[in-house]
């Protein structure tokens, strides 16, 4: 089996955290009284410019105006489909330890929103998060069949390896791209619709202090070859936004998170596997 799927590794989408508090109390000299100086916290996240969009009315659409930023090479609009402000602004800290009774330290958000410093950070990670598999996407759809879960070493072919990477990296036209359809998660995993998952991911919208998270299974053909993509897309005040790659089908697909939500069709035995479901596909 190619080892993008049933690699079975932990992680997807971070962010992060930390706090600050300022009073500066300024020393004058024996000619002047003693003054104390008071610096203001910076502005909260929502006075400052905000690198997400809008939103989307439907899951769909947002997944759409992902595509189409990749169609386009627009990096930002990539990762302006995503929540980014809103998940730094809203995500539950003390929920996401209770749920999971367990502290860990590269976990997406680090600390809890102590002020508005800790709140910039964290939304500075969460874009970075979010550019970082962006990356490992890339990389899956120019080099399909490279493990990217495994260093490669080396030893004299530095040269040789450089430019395999950039012959892979320029072969890809990405406005040649094509969204033909989705397919119903149920589809291709039947336990993505049972009771106990819809209630599993009932809790993470509420960590996220989100309305609803949904899985989504987009097909894209690039240059003949296609592609299926799946997602996470979440709701906050009735508008969608681009949550993770792979998310929750992904992992009931078990594919590995290194490829960022992208499954090759065109890597032999991954098409017969899932030609299945490509008969569930609906149009765009």
């Amino acid at each position: 089996m190619n080892s993008i799927i049933n690699k079975r590794l932990p992680g997807i989408i971070m962010c992060i955290v930390l706090p600050l508090s300022v009073v500066a109390c300024s020393s004058q000299s024996s000619l002047q009284s003693s003054q104390s100086l008071s610096i203001e916290e910076p502005p909260s996240i929502s006075a400052v410019s905000r690198m997400e969009l809008d939103g989307f009315d439907t899951p769909e659409e947002a997944v759409k105006a992902y595509l189409e930023g990749l169609k386009a090479a627009d990096p930002d609009q990539m990762i302006g489909t995503f929540a980014v402000e809103r998940y730094a602004e809203n995500y539950d800290f003390e929920a996401n330890l209770d749920r999971l009774k367990v502290y860990v330290p590269t976990q997406d958000i680090k600390f809890p929103n102590a002020n508005a410093f800790v709140s910039k950070l964290n939304v500075e990670s969460r874009r970075i998060a979010v550019t970082n598999a962006i990356i490992r996407q890339y990389l899956a759809i120019c080099y399909p069949e490279f493990d990217q879960s495994f260093p490669v070493m080396l030893n004299d072919g530095a040269g040789d390896f450089s430019a395999l990477l950039v012959e892979k990296l320029n072969t890809v036209d990405l406005d040649s791209m094509t969204l033909l359809g989705f397919i119903p998660p149920e589809s291709l995993a039947e336990t993505y619709t049972v009771k106990m998952n819809q209630e599993n991911m009932a809790r993470q919208a509420k960590v996220y202090g989100a309305e609803k998270i949904v899985s989504l299974v987009a097909v894209f053909e690039l240059q003949g070859n296609k592609y299926m993509l799946c997602s996470d897309v979440i709701s906050y005040n009735g508008k969608w936004f681009m949550l993770q790659f792979g998310g929750n089908i992904g992992a009931l697909l078990s594919i590995s998170p290194y490829y960022a939500g992208i499954i090759p069709l065109s890597v032999p035995g991954i098409a017969e596997e899932f030609s299945g479901a490509l008969e569930s596909l609906t149009a765009p």
